[in-house]
């Protein structure tokens, strides 16, 4: 074999062990790693995300939260009637001028009331909802409104894309819906996925909720847990919580809240604490933020 050979042979086994160092595919998550320069390849950080997905927990009387992608945008409730201004201005604060998807947890004043006025002021592309009936004069106000809209009616399984590496799983309500006296139980509870991160929003659901969705055999883990009727005891079983294994518990109060109904409840506070979960209350922060790029998250006061 003559060296010009030798030499060809010895230069493809150096290219072919160069090409070996595959990267990721491009939107590939992967868990975010240091620069490191060597003889042999340069490792980026490769982000889920083509933009940061913030979610905004807006201090009304009741819940709202804006969940801003960089495609589409979430309003999930928006407090009772004389908290849409306020509403309103936060969405302005933050130059949001449209709302792409409306989320109302469910049909009671206090989260829908919000939401008339929010229809009547910004464009408002599609209505998520249970399709529970109900039959106040709020709710009427409310459905009136939303059926203007592309109104889709929801159920466990449903499964939607928000932006690239963002989604959202229906959690509940299920087939059949609980009767109106039950209406927290057919809140629209859901999985937002962003990245590698993961929300869980709970809405009103109660004990006989929680316990349907244990039932499904869903993998309902998650990092944030938003949760369900404002901290009430009337919600939050060991059992929900320990098969969410939240990092971070979100609870929309405000004061009226706590001096008329007690809530958040010392009992699910400390259910939460015992557990380690950070816990972050609209009534006490006032209105906050979490962002994320799909692995990491941080709190904005």
């Amino acid at each position: 074999m003559n060296k010009a050979l030798c030499l060809m042979i010895l230069f493809s086994a150096i290219l072919v062990a160069a090409c070996s160092q595959q990267t990721p595919e491009t939107g590939t998550a992967i868990p975010p790693q240091p620069t490191v320069t060597t003889a042999a390849a340069i490792v980026i950080p490769v982000s889920a995300l083509s933009q940061n997905v913030t979610i905004h927990a807006i201090a009304v009387s009741s819940d709202s939260f804006f969940i801003d992608t960089a495609d589409s945008d979430v309003l999930n409730d928006a407090g009772d009637k004389g908290d849409a201004d306020d509403v309103l201005s936060s969405l302005a604060g933050i130059n949001a001028t449209k709302v792409d998807v409306l989320i109302p947890s469910h049909h009671h004043a206090d989260h829908i009331g919000g939401t008339i006025k929010v229809m009547q002021t910004l464009p408002v592309l599609q209505v998520w909802d249970s399709g529970s009936e109900y039959t106040t004069d709020v709710y009427k106000s409310f459905i009136e409104l939303a059926q203007q809209r592309n109104f889709i009616v929801v159920r466990r399984g449903d499964q939607f894309t928000l932006a690239p590496n963002v989604t959202v799983l229906i959690l509940s309500p299920a087939d059949e819906l609980f009767p109106a006296n039950k209406e927290n139980d057919n809140s629209v509870v859901y999985l937002l996925t962003i990245g590698k991160v993961r929300v869980l929003m709970e809405g009103d659901c109660e004990k006989e909720c929680e316990e349907d969705i244990l039932a499904s055999g869903l993998n309902i883990s998650a990092d944030i847990l938003k949760v369900s009727h404002h901290g009430s005891k009337s919600a939050s079983t060991d059992a929900f919580i320990d098969a969410v294994s939240p990092k971070v518990a979100i609870i929309g109060s405000s004061q009226s809240s706590r001096n008329k109904w007690g809530i958040p409840d010392e009992e699910v506070l400390e259910k939460l604490q015992s557990r380690g979960v950070e816990v972050y209350d609209t009534y006490e922060q006032g209105t906050f933020s979490i962002t994320t790029d799909g692995f990491n998250y941080a709190i904005i006061k």
